[in-house]
């Protein structure tokens, strides 16, 4: 008999919190196919704002390089490419509330 690893599955959520088998809770967003992760929802919230990268890092007490990799995730994930186009997407997605203005 060999023990097997629960695999991890993704089941599509609309703003709530799941548990993987690890019991660790994470956050999955979808919106028009959109799914982000809690860190990437508390990166994009500050997206808005006239932080550097190096600012957002220090903020959240991880590496630049860290906050380079979740940009990169979130702007693929919307489906653009620059920082006001993941601002105006967020918006028109509902992750950003209108009035968090795109500079």
């Amino acid at each position: 008999m060999t023990d097997s690893i629960p695999s991890r599955t993704t089941i599509p959520l609309t703003r709530q919190s799941l548990t993987t088998h690890q019991g660790q809770a994470s956050t999955r967003t979808q919106a028009n196919g959109a799914r982000l992760t809690r860190a990437e929802l508390e990166v994009l919230q500050l997206l808005p704002s006239d932080l550097t990268l190096h600012e957002i890092a220090t903020r959240r007490h991880v590496s630049a390089n860290t906050i380079s990799t979740q940009i990169k995730s979130i702007y693929r994930k919307l489906g653009v490419r620059r920082r006001l186009g993941a601002i105006n997407e967020a918006q028109q997605q509902g992750f950003l509330r209108p009035d968090q203005d795109a500079r």
